[in-house]
C-alpha cells in the first residue's frame, strides 16, 4: 500500500522510477507520450505476461506499452527493478511468454516513415528509441541487438516490410561496446546486410565510451549519450554525420534461406528496384512483357524477365531453384498485369492529354494540341505507347530547307502533292488512324521513293516501323509484325502469280479500315486488336491487286513521281536530309495540323490517274460497267447477255482470262451492290438476271 500510494498521480510513476527516466534524458512529455507507467501489482503484471503467477520480487517495474508504427500498443514490456538471475545470465527486461522479436516505434512513427527521405535510426530498447524521437529523429527500437530478425534465421521481421527501404539512409546506433563486443559488432554489421538488402544507405555510429576510475570502459547507451549533451539535436546530427561503413560480411552469410521466400512481399521487393516515380517499369499484357524505356515500352521475351529475377533472388537468397523463379515471375506478373482493355497509347493511371494527340519525343512527352513553343512533359511510366522518336522533339527549330528543295526537285509544280506527302508523315506521328487511308508511291526508278521511305522511317523512328511484303501477309504469321508498329513500307509493292490476293486485299481493307484482327502470333496464344499500322505501298509500277468492290483504290492517296535521277544520284543524300529530323519534324507536325483543320485527305490531281489505273487493275469489271453498262432502275439484263459483253471487252482490252459466268457474276454485284437478282419471263423461257442495269448498245 505505501508503495500504490507514492505513485505520481498524473504520470503513474514511481519517484524513482521518473527519476530514472529523466536520467536518461526523458521529458515528461516524451514520457507521457509513451505511456510509461509503475507496475507494482505482481497479479497484474503475471497477466500481462501471459503466466501464472509471478513472485513479489518481480515488482514494482516500469511499465513500458510497446508501440507498433501506428502508435497503438500491442502488449507491454516491464523493466524490473531487481533483475532475475537465470541459468542463461540475469534478466532485466520481460516480455508477454511467446511474444518473440518485434520492433518499437516512438509516438507518430507512420506518418513519418511515409517520407521516403526521412532517415532513420535503429537502436536497441525504447528507451533509447525515445531519446532519439524527442531529439528531433526518427528511431526504431530492437529488443537486443539481434531483435531486428526471425529468431534463429536471418530473415528481417515482417514489421520491416511496410516501410520503403530502398534509397532510404539509416544508421545503426547501437551501445559504445560494439567496437568490443564482437556478438554486438556481429549483429550491427548483419542487420547492415540485410536492410542494404533491400536497397537502404546503412551507416554504423560509433558512440564514444567513456572510462572509469580503473580505466575499465563505461558502457553507454545513445540515450545516456544525448543525457550528457548540451544541445542533443547537434549532438545526434554530429553522431550520424560521423557513422562509419558497415564492414562487408561473407554474402552467403547475409543472404536468407530460399525456404524463407514469401513470393507476394519479394515480387513487390523486385518491381522497387526497377520503378521510375513510383511507378513499376515493367508491365504484362497481352500475353506479352513490356519494360518501359526511352519513354516507350518495349517487347522483351519472358527469358529476360526471369533472368533478371533469378538475379535478384541470387542476390538475396541461398539455394535458389526453378520453382522459387517460377512463383515470383507469377507474382509479378500478378502485380503489373493490365486489363485487356488497356490499349496503347493509354494513361495506366491519373489524367493527361488525349493520348492520341500525345508524341513520345526522346526529350519528353510532345502534347501536339500544344504545338508551336511548349516544352516536352516528363517522361512517365503512366503512360503506355508502344512507340517513340530516337530524337529530340525541338520546337525553335529552323526550316528543313535541304528538305524542302529536295521535294521541289520531284514536285517543282506541284505543290499540292508536296502538302499531301507533309499530310502522311504527320498521320503517321501518332495513333490515330481515323483517316481509314493507305498511301501510295509510284514512279519510275531512282526517283526519289526510296529517298523519301527512308526518310520517313527516320522521322516517325526505325524502331516504330516494319517493311513486309505483301506476300509476306499470306503466312500463318504474317500479322504479328504489325503489332504496336506506327508503319508497314511495302518497298515493292508487288506480287507473285502464286500469291493469294484475296487475303492480302482483305487484310489490306481490314487494317487500313480499324477492323478488329485475330492476330496469330508464333509460340503465343492469338491476339485480338485493331493494329494502328497506316501501309504505305512504293513501287515502279503500279500493283495488280483485284477487289472487285473498288474499295481497296478509294482507301489509296497516291502521289506519282515522273523524272528519273538514274545516272545522276546525289550521294549522301539521305544523310544530309536525316540531319534535318528535327525541322522535318515538324513540317511533318504542320501538315497533320492541316489535315486535322480539314477533316480529310485530298487526292492531288497530278496522281488522279494513277488511282483510276489501280481502280482499273483491281477491277476490271468496274471499269467494263463504266464502259459498256448503265446503271439505273429502270434496267435489266439477262446473265447470258452480260457475260457475252463482258467476254468481248476482255478481248478487245487484251484481257486472257475472262473466267466463269458464276465468278462474272460475283464481281458484278461487287462492282455494284445494288443490283438485284431476278427471274423473269413464262413457262419454259424463264431467264436469270439483274434488275438495275443494262447494255448501253441495247438501250
Amino acid at each position: 500500500m505505501m508503495i500504490a500510494a507514492s505513485v505520481d498521480s498524473v504520470l503513474g510513476l514511481l519517484p524513482h522510477h521518473l527519476a530514472h527516466l529523466r536520467e536518461s534524458g526523458l521529458a515528461v512529455e516524451t514520457i507521457r507520450a509513451a505511456g510509461i507507467t509503475s507496475e507494482t501489482s505482481a497479479q497484474t503484471m503475471a497477466v500481462e505476461l501471459n503466466r501464472r503467477r509471478l513472485g513479489s520480487g518481480f515488482t514494482p517495474a516500469l511499465r513500458i506499452p510497446f508501440l507498433n508504427m501506428a502508435g497503438v500498443p500491442t502488449f507491454h514490456r516491464f523493466r524490473l527493478d531487481t533483475p532475475q538471475k537465470r541459468a542463461d545470465g540475469t534478466v532485466r527486461y520481460l516480455s508477454p511468454s511467446g511474444q518473440g522479436n518485434r520492433l518499437y516505434f516512438p509516438p507518430g512513427s507512420a506518418a513519418r516513415l511515409e517520407q521516403p527521405d526521412l532517415e532513420v535510426l535503429i537502436t536497441e530498447g525504447e528507451k533509447k528509441a525515445l531519446a532519439i524521437y524527442q531529439a528531433g529523429f526518427q528511431a526504431v527500437g530492437l529488443i537486443g541487438v539481434y531483435g531486428w530478425r526471425v529468431p534463429k534465421h536471418e530473415q528481417l521481421l515482417p514489421e520491416f516490410e511496410p516501410i520503403g527501404w530502398n534509397g532510404r539512409r539509416v544508421t545503426i546506433a547501437f551501445d559504445s561496446d560494439l567496437c568490443r563486443n564482437h556478438d554486438v559488432k556481429n549483429a550491427a554489421h548483419r542487420l547492415a546486410a540485410a536492410l542494404a538488402n533491400r536497397g537502404a544507405v546503412v551507416r554504423i555510429a560509433i558512440i564514444p565510451e567513456a572510462t572509469g576510475p580503473d580505466d575499465k570502459p563505461i558502457k553507454a547507451g545513445i540515450d545516456d549519450y544525448l543525457a550528457g549533451q548540451a544541445d542533443p539535436t547537434w549532438a545526434l546530427r554530429q553522431l550520424i554525420d560521423t557513422a562509419v561503413e558497415p564492414e562487408p560480411i561473407e554474402p552467403s552469410e547475409a543472404k536468407l534461406a530460399s525456404s524463407e521466400l514469401d513470393p507476394a512481399p519479394e515480387a513487390a521487393r523486385y518491381l522497387a528496384t526497377i520503378t521510375t516515380g513510383g511507378y513499376p517499369r515493367l508491365r504484362f499484357l497481352h500475353s506479352e512483357w513490356l519494360l518501359y524505356r526511352r519513354g516507350r515500352y518495349e517487347t522483351v521475351d519472358e527469358s529476360e524477365v526471369r533472368t533478371d529475377i533469378i538475379r535478384h533472388l541470387n542476390g538475396r537468397y541461398t539455394h535458389v531453384g526453378t520453382s522459387h523463379m517460377l512463383n515470383l515471375v507469377q507474382q509479378v506478373q500478378a502485380i503489373v498485369h493490365l486489363p485487356g482493355r488497356k490499349s496503347p497509347p493509354c494513361w495506366i493511371e491519373g489524367d493527361g492529354p488525349p493520348p492520341v494527340d500525345v508524341l513520345v519525343a526522346r526529350n519528353g512527352l510532345v502534347h501536339l494540341d500544344a504545338f508551336g513553343g511548349d516544352k516536352p512533359l516528363p517522361h512517365t511510366p503512366r503512360f503506355l505507347s508502344r512507340v517513340g522518336l530516337d530524337y529530340d522533339y525541338q520546337p525553335n527549330a529552323p526550316p528543313p530547307t535541304a528538305w524542302e528543295a529536295f521535294l521541289e526537285q520531284l514536285w517543282p509544280d506541284d505543290p499540292a502533292s508536296i502538302d499531301t506527302l507533309g499530310e502522311w508523315f504527320g498521320y503517321c506521328l501518332t495513333a490515330d488512324t481515323s483517316q481509314q487511308k493507305m498511301f501510295g508511291l509510284f514512279g519510275p526508278k531512282r526517283s526519289g521513293k526510296g529517298t523519301i521511305a527512308r526518310v520517313l522511317r527516320a522521322t516517325v523512328g526505325a524502331e516504330n516501323v516494319v517493311g513486309p511484303t505483301l506476300g509476306s501477309f499470306v503466312g500463318p504469321f504474317g500479322l504479328q509484325p504489325l503489332i504496336g508498329k506506327s508503319l508497314a513500307i511495302f518497298s515493292d509493292a508487288r506480287l507473285g502469280g502464286r500469291a493469294d490476293q484475296a487475303v492480302i486485299v482483305e487484310r489490306l481493307l481490314s487494317i487500313s479500315g480499324e477492323d478488329s484482327l485475330t492476330v496469330d502470333r508464333k509460340h503465343r496464344s492469338s491476339h485480338t486488336c485493331i493494329l494502328p499500322t497506316r501501309l504505305m505501298l512504293v513501287s515502279n509500277e503500279l500493283p495488280r491487286l483485284i477487289d472487285s468492290s473498288g474499295a481497296l483504290a478509294s482507301r489509296i492517296v497516291a502521289l506519282e513521281l515522273r523524272q528519273s535521277f538514274y545516272g545522276r544520284e546525289e550521294i549522301g543524300l539521305t544523310e544530309r536530309l536525316l540531319g534535318e529530323l528535327p525541322s522535318i519534324l515538324l513540317w511533318a507536325l504542320e501538315g497533320r495540323r492541316r489535315l486535322k483543320a480539314r477533316g480529310y485527305f485530298v487526292q492531288p490531281q497530278s496522281a488522279k490517274d494513277v488511282v483510276d489505273e489501280l481502280d482499273e487493275l483491281g477491277s476490271p469489271v468496274g471499269v467494263f460497267v463504266r464502259e459498256r453498262c448503265v446503271v439505273a432502275p429502270e434496267f435489266r439484263s439477262t446473265i447470258g447477255d452480260l457475260f457475252q459483253a463482258w467476254q468481248a471487252w476482255c478481248a478487245e482490252k487484251n484481257i486472257k482470262e475472262a473466267g466463269t459466268e458464276q465468278r462474272f457474276g460475283r464481281d458484278l454485284t461487287s462492282a455494284v451492290p445494288s443490283l438485284v437478282r431476278r427471274r423473269w419471263g413464262g413457262d419454259g423461257a424463264r431467264c436469270r438476271g439483274y434488275e438495275g442495269i443494262g447494255l448501253q448498245f441495247l438501250t
